[in-house]
């Protein structure tokens, strides 16, 4: 065969003139002997006179490390239903005596896709430690919250103060915030309206409902590194972030040759759409000096670190449907906590996207 005489060549050529093989062959152990009737290599032993088949007896020996070995092993795989490693390996014995077979048939079936889908174990995470407010008594609602995007403090000289007014509020699109919309309406209709929406226009605020994006990473560094920026940092800041959130791929990368840039949002806004690294080597120390261009490019590629960790192809975990039936999904983005944890994902479903707990 092929294959025993590319990886045993030595032991052929010994053992076809009746010779033995040397201790440090992976073979030595296993009494080989030369079938000079098929030309074959074959596991030798004291059961000759045993009544049981003549392959099993005496199986055919193969490499650990070979594609055709992954190939049998393949095809018994599927010939059994994807069943155990045991009842592969109790399979192939009966004919074939696979070199350190163990690890050979258990790395084949963890690459194999079908057994992975029916078997693997659904991703779990331990939850983030509860703030101190759920750990202290207090009378009911006494600590209360609500999701919104800011407003951030910046450093304007000696002094701390917000950005302004805002143009545009978005809120976190929950039915409960809907809930709240429909009651703050109805109480709006008893109060001055006019005043308000006088008031209102004259600020040019608009409130309006928002998915959750990219607020997560961009808070945590906020609230981390907020006080090291004034207003012209913290607006290159943001046009940083925007530039790194539009280079998210809206369709899949092509394997074409023709066609190797995959299509974002930055391609309808400017000619380009990857993220050039500014030069320079940043650090952590850049955070404290004098030049804030410095701390903004920091800042930045610390958000695009934090930002990128998505692309995975998960299975969506359903309870009322059999594993083989949950739908195939991509990451699209992740929310960690102020830890790094990954406690949920925002996951693509053919046309539609969800956000799923990990």
């Amino acid at each position: 065969m092929y294959v025993q005489r590319e990886v045993f060549g030595d032991e052929v050529k010994a053992l076809s003139r009746e010779l033995s093989v040397g201790k440090s062959s992976p073979i030595y152990k296993l009494d080989p002997f030369f079938d000079s009737e098929d030309g074959l290599l074959k596991v030798g032993g004291r059961i000759r006179r045993s009544d049981i088949p003549q392959s099993a007896k005496h199986p055919i020996l193969f490499p650990k490390k070979h594609h055709v070995t992954t190939l049998l092993i393949r095809h018994e795989h599927e010939l059994l239903a994807h069943s155990s490693r045991n009842h592969i390996l109790l399979n192939l014995r009966q004919k074939y005596w696979i070199i350190n077979a163990n690890a050979t048939v258990r790395n084949v079936l963890f690459h194999c896709v079908t057994c992975r889908k029916l078997k693997e174990p659904a991703l779990s995470q331990k939850m983030t430690d509860l703030p101190a407010d759920r750990l202290e008594p207090s009378p009911p609602f006494s600590n209360v919250g609500i999701d919104l995007f800011g407003p951030y403090y910046i450093k304007e000289g000696r002094k701390e103060l917000k950005r302004g007014h805002p143009k545009v509020i978005r809120c976190y699109n929950g039915t409960n915030f809907h809930g709240a919309e429909r009651e703050l309406k109805t109480a709006l209709d008893e109060m001055e309206e006019k005043k308000i929406e006088k008031y209102l226009s004259h600020h040019h605020i608009e409130w309006k409902f928002n998915p959750p994006a990219v607020r997560k990473v961009l808070s945590a560094l906020l609230k981390e590194f907020g006080e090291r920026l004034n207003d012209e940092s913290l607006r290159t800041l943001l046009c940083e972030v925007e530039r790194i959130v539009n280079s998210r791929p809206l369709t899949t990368v092509s394997d074409s040759v023709d066609n190797l840039e995959p299509l974002t949002p930055n391609h309808l806004l400017i000619p380009k759409s990857y993220v050039i690294p500014h030069p320079g080597l940043f650090q952590k120390d850049d955070i404290y000096m004098r030049r804030r261009w410095r701390c903004v490019q920091y800042l930045t590629n610390l958000f695009w670190s934090r930002f990128r960790k998505v692309g995975d192809v998960v299975l969506i975990k359903s309870d009322i449907e059999p594993r083989n039936h949950w739908p195939m999904g991509r990451a699209i983005e992740v929310y960690p906590d102020d830890k790094g944890t990954i406690l949920s994902a925002k996951i693509k479903i053919l046309s539609s996207v969800i956000v799923r707990p990990i």
